[in-house]
C-alpha cells in the first residue's frame, strides 16, 4: 500500500472493499476492470478457489489483466525466502503451474518485506514512467479551451503601475512576513480591480 502511493498509484484491493451481497468474483474481476497496472505477489499459496471455477480469485484476476493488456507487474517469492508451513500449499504443483505461466511475462523475486517494497516502487515507478511519456504521445480527448484575452471595460490606474497603493501597515505586515528568515512561503498573486 505504501510503495504504491509513493509512485503516485492508488492500490484497489479486495480487503479494502466494503461488505456486499455481490459475486466474490464479479467483484474481483471489476477490480482488474478498473485498474491502469495489476501488480501481482505471489509466493506458495495458489489461494482460494472460488466455487463453480477451476482457477484461484488470483489466477482469474491474472488471466482478465492479461486479456485486458494492461501492464502487469510479477513479483515472486525466491528460493531463498523463508516460509513457515502455513505459507506453502499443500497442493504444491498447482501453484508451481502458475509461477511458471507468469514467470514468462517478466517476474522480479523477492526474498524479504524489505526486497518487495524496493522491486514494488521500482517496477511501479518504470510502468508509471511509461504510461507518462505513452499519454504525452497522445493527445487527451478533450482539451480545455485557452483563457480569453484580457478584456478592461473602465481603464484601472493600477494596470499601468507595479506600486501598490494604499494600506501601508498591511503590506508592511505581509513584507515582514514573507521575508523573515527560514520563512519558505507562498503566496498566491490575486489580480482584481477594487471599488470604493
Amino acid at each position: 500500500l505504501d510503495a504504491c502511493i509513493r509512485q503516485d498509484f492508488f492500490p484497489v484491493m479486495m480487503e479494502h472493499l466494503p461488505p456486499s451481497p455481490d459475486d466474490a468474483v464479479r467483484r474481483s474481476l471489476d477490480l482488474v476492470d478498473q485498474a491502469d497496472v495489476y501488480v501481482l505477489v505471489l509466493g506458495l499459496r495458489y489461494g482460494e478457489i472460488p466455487g463453480g471455477h477451476e482457477k484461484s480469485y488470483t489466477h482469474l484476476e491474472w488471466d482478465r489483466a492479461v486479456e485486458r493488456g494492461i501492464p502487469v507487474l510479477v513479483l515472486l517469492t525466491s528460493s531463498r525466502h523463508l516460509f513457515t508451513e502455513p505459507d506453502i500449499d499443500v497442493d504444491r504443483e498447482r501453484v508451481l503451474r502458475f509461477r511458471a505461466e507468469v514467470e514468462r511475462h517478466g517476474v522480479s523475486y523477492f526474498s524479504s518485506p524489505e526486497d518487495l517494497r524496493s522491486l514494488l516502487i521500482d517496477g511501479l515507478s518504470d510502468i508509471r514512467r511509461r504510461l507518462s511519456s505513452r499519454s504525452a504521445l497522445t493527445p487527451p480527448a478533450h482539451r480545455l479551451d485557452p483563457p480569453p484575452a484580457p478584456f478592461v471595460f473602465v481603464p484601472y490606474t493600477l494596470l499601468q503601475t507595479s506600486e501598490v497603493v494604499g494600506r501601508q501597515r498591511e503590506l508592511s505586515m505581509l513584507t515582514d512576513w514573507v521575508s523573515a528568515p527560514g520563512t519558505d512561503v507562498l503566496v498566491p498573486g490575486i489580480v482584481a480591480p477594487g471599488f470604493a
